[in-house]
């Protein structure tokens, strides 16, 4: 188990392959090279921040603190909203129209495909390293082959290509778009087998068992914590594992892990539930022979 509080994390500016800044308080991450990496970050997205319409390999989950943040033809998520991003899913151009910024939590991880997620330091390590034979602009990333002819893609794509050694592969959508949520219209519901706790269940996705939810849990009572997920305070007090978790704390139990949080005064949490990717082999690292830019359109769909 995993314990982080938001005031421990200094919030950085990072390099990335959108057009516009980026801040972020990085709370939790898992081992890179894993099918099941992860990252859950607090981030600010500044009112210049924007991103194409695009899609990606890993999975998200994203939860708007703060403001708004609109997704055009997905929809604006609104500050408390939530949202599932499945992989091979298209969804924008992204914006924040209201010109406030915002927070917003966000977790990406690998998904059912196995394909993983490339940790924030390295998609930094090979933006800089493309930055160099390209340049980004408004989410796309242009080149030139030996010719000298001019070639386009969507900038995480060339990003996550220069770092694996391959070509991008997309499955299937296993959604048609993502799912936005309102967690203010679902009801609590009592545990039958824990006094003073409520949950709030508002999907469980994939063949994976990929879960998204809410736990309220009484001052008092005390509620058992499930293996291979994430928990996010979001109001109150309350103890786990020896540490007091307050607003913006992160809880992070593996895979086998056990453990349970205590209410000193009424605590709220959100849950997601991550993938089991278990049977998937972690893959060695390619040659990096890819690196040269694709030969095809930007990303539209």
């Amino acid at each position: 188990m995993k314990i982080v509080h938001i005031a421990d994390v200094p919030l950085t500016e990072i390099v990335h392959a959108r057009e516009g800044r980026l801040a972020y308080h990085r709370l939790l991450e898992g081992e890179p090279g894993d099918p099941g990496n992860f990252v859950l970050t607090v981030s600010n997205l500044a009112a210049d921040y924007k991103a194409p319409r695009h899609k990606h390999n890993f999975d998200q989950f994203r939860v708007r603190l703060t403001g708004e943040y609109d997704y055009a033809s997905d929809g604006v998520m609104g500050a408390g909203g939530m949202g599932y991003f499945p992989e091979g899913t298209p969804y924008g151009p992204t914006s924040d129209k209201t010109g406030t910024g915002g927070w917003g939590l966000l977790c990406q991880f690998g998904g059912s495909s196995g394909n993983g997620f490339m940790s924030h330091r390295e998609l930094s390590a090979n933006v800089e390293v493309l930055k160099k034979r390209g340049e980004f602009k408004s989410g796309v990333y242009t080149a030139y082959d030996a010719q000298g002819n001019k070639y386009n893609q969507d900038s995480y794509e060339a990003a996550w290509e220069n770092w694996s050694g391959r070509r991008i592969e997309y499955v299937k959508p296993r959604y048609a778009k993502p799912v936005f949520m309102e967690p203010e219209n679902f009801d609590w519901r009592a545990s039958a087998s824990e006094p003073g706790v409520e949950h709030k269940r508002m999907g469980v996705f994939t063949e994976r068992n990929t879960r998204i939810g809410m736990l309220r849990i009484q001052p008092g009572a005390s509620a058992q914590l499930d293996e291979r997920s994430i928990y996010f305070v979001t109001s109150g007090t309350g103890q786990c594992n020896g540490q007091t978790c307050i607003k913006y704390s992160a809880i992070w139990l593996d895979h086998g892990e056990r453990g349970a949080i205590a209410a000193t005064e009424v605590l709220e949490l959100i849950h997601l539930g991550l993938p089991d990717l278990s049977d998937f082999a972690r893959k060695p690292r390619q040659s990096t022979s890819a690196a040269a830019p694709k030969m095809a359109a930007v990303m539209s769909a």
